[in-house]
């Protein structure tokens, strides 16, 4: 069954969109023998020295230190970071540039770019140092490489912060209080496999209850989104978005009119947060 087939039987009311995290987050991590805290670490001893060797190195390091922490990104997520990026990630990154526009910069960059996790001041900033060093053999002045050493520094911090509150389960409902004909798409990141569960759930009334207002789940199904499938990039971008800033209408409306290209982005609205629904 493919998401569209669920997303049609449960039948979301998409103007009327709440969310809820649950308190588990994925603490998502991949380690390199060198770490980029430790080029930084060389960048910043490299600048203190001074000299023209010195300068170099330690743009030449701060570079390092970004190029490991984007792998580290890359892997987190599920991409190979030796290999090139899935179609399904470079058409997102196409998508992205046709609204943003274009920009010069290695796949993995733009597609984080793209997730709203490295600034166009970082891709920008770097791509001009690097092109002064690595093309033209211009030697870096110190404040460049104070700059880059702080950029990087910056962004490693900052995305840092999206893999250890990256959430590891949140919901999705279409009413702010769970009720009768209440619809619930939990959302899961199962970093281990790196794969998305979206598990779509309805509530309706217990029959058997005498208790007219009581409710239970009702499973209309559930499916598994991995790094291949073209819904995957849609849902990190949902993930980091919750993450940095809460505010998810954008990402919400581009998945979802993704799933179905019936559905305009006007038709998707974000309310507000609420409490974690109870399926059990």
């Amino acid at each position: 069954m493919q998401l569209l087939d669920i997303s049609n039987a449960l039948k979301f009311k998409w103007r009327n969109t709440y969310a809820s995290l649950s308190q588990d987050d994925a603490l998502l991590s991949h380690r390199f023998e060198i770490e980029p805290d430790e080029f930084l670490k060389f960048a910043a001893k490299d600048y203190l020295s001074g000299d023209l060797q010195g300068l170099v190195n330690s743009v030449t390091n701060a570079k390092r230190a970004i190029d490991c922490q984007v792998d580290s990104i890359i892997s987190c997520f599920g991409y190979d970071p030796y290999d090139s990026l899935p179609d399904v990630a470079q058409q997102y990154i196409n998508e992205y540039q046709n609204k943003s526009g274009a920009f010069e910069a290695t796949n993995k960059l733009k597609l984080l770019q793209s997730l709203d996790i490295a600034p166009s001041a970082l891709v920008t900033s770097m791509r001009e140092v690097r092109n002064k060093l690595e093309h033209h053999y211009k030697k870096p002045s110190e404040q460049d490489a104070l700059h880059i050493i702080d950029l990087a520094k910056l962004f490693i911090r900052s995305s840092d912060f999206v893999l250890r509150l990256f959430p590891q389960k949140w919901f999705l409902l279409d009413s702010e209080y769970v009720g009768k004909s209440t619809k619930i798409i939990a959302i899961e990141y199962q970093d281990e496999k790196n794969k998305f569960i979206l598990k779509l759930t309805e509530m309706i009334q217990d029959k058997e209850s005498e208790d007219k207002n009581k409710v239970i789940p009702n499973c209309i199904g559930e499916i598994e989104v991995l790094p291949t499938d073209e819904h995957y990039p849609y849902l990190l971008a949902l993930n980091v978005c919750y993450t940095v800033d809460g505010y998810i209408e954008e990402p919400l409306s581009s998945f979802v009119t993704s799933v179905d290209n019936r559905i305009r982005k006007s038709q998707v609205s974000f309310k507000s947060y609420t409490d974690e629904p109870s399926l059990s």
